[in-house]
């Protein structure tokens, strides 16, 4: 007697639901950016700054949330409220560490969108019910 394998395209879909959200963030911020913006200023329009004379250094801060779904609250809710945390902790962290680089940016009149770079990844653990 021999067995078959089933055919997947025969078999019931097997139900889901998502347990878990999870969310990462990152956020750098670039150290060297507004102190180099300064100096080419102080150059003039005709003058090109010198090869290597850019700092490049960078700060990073990565955080991992993580949390169960309720029967509250939907998956897409709960990513939004853990994104909205996880940011405001990384943005906070980063402030209170490198101060410096944040006023450097208001004085020089540069936005933090210029000098920071950040991203999300969001997962979600499905679980058969």
């Amino acid at each position: 007697m021999s067995e078959t394998t089933p055919n997947p395209a025969e078999q019931e879909p097997k139900t889901t639901r998502i347990t878990v959200v999870s969310v990462k963030v990152k956020r750098e911020v670039d150290l060297g950016f507004v102190p180099f913006m300064e100096y080419v200023k102080k150059l003039g329009p005709n003058k090109q700054p010198g090869f290597g004379y850019r700092d490049a250094s960078r700060a990073t801060f990565e955080i991992f949330m993580s949390a169960e779904l309720g029967d509250d609250t939907t998956a897409d809710e709960l990513a939004r409220d853990l994104s909205l945390q996880a940011h405001a902790i990384a943005d906070r962290e980063l402030r209170q560490n490198y101060p410096h680089a944040f006023k450097a940016a208001v004085k020089a009149e540069v936005p933090e969108e210029a000098f920071t770079i950040q991203s999300t990844v969001i997962e979600r653990q499905v679980e058969e019910i």
